[in-house]
């Protein structure tokens, strides 16, 4: 039974490493699509200088639920970073974002950052000087800590 215990333990410490590689690995993949995406926005918006693109309803749905999954890989992309609402919208910005069409672009922000806080995706931090932000909790954490309390069981 002890053998059986030891390999299990072993086993766990192996999936423990392998995840925080492989998460590591898929920040780094989600930093440069955030790059990638700029990039193509900027030529983009100089290949097509005045011209106006075509909107309907779905499209801004579309848009909505897009601006959310990029806030989520900005702070994915970016772990260990406090984030600022207004860097948040600098970066849409630069992903091509039209954020002059909304009334309050901060206000709709702050609402993604706050539904992306509920789900424990992100969570309210403080700059040195006093300024509020955001970082992400880190997903390898996040399971890092469950699988250590499973390893602890199985200690008992």
């Amino acid at each position: 039974m002890v053998m059986v215990k030891v390999e299990f333990q072993r086993a766990l410490r192996a999936a423990q490493e392998e995840l925080e590689q492989r998460m590591a690995e898929q920040q780094a993949i989600e930093k440069r699509i955030l790059e990638l995406r700029q990039v193509i926005s900027s030529l983009s918006s100089a290949i097509n200088a005045g011209e106006v693109p075509k909107r309907g309803a779905l499209a801004a749905a579309f848009e909505k639920n897009r601006m959310t999954d990029d806030i989520r890989a900005l702070f994915r992309a970016t772990p260990n970073v406090i984030i600022a609402p207004q860097d948040v919208a600098s970066t849409l910005a630069k992903l091509g974002y039209d954020l002059e069409r909304y009334s309050s672009p901060l206000a709709t922000i702050g609402v993604i950052l706050g539904r992306l806080e509920d789900k424990g995706e992100i969570v309210r931090a403080q700059f040195p000087t006093g300024k509020r932000g955001f970082m992400a909790v880190s997903e390898a954490r996040q399971l890092t800590e469950r699988l250590k309390r499973a390893s602890a069981n199985l200690k008992k």
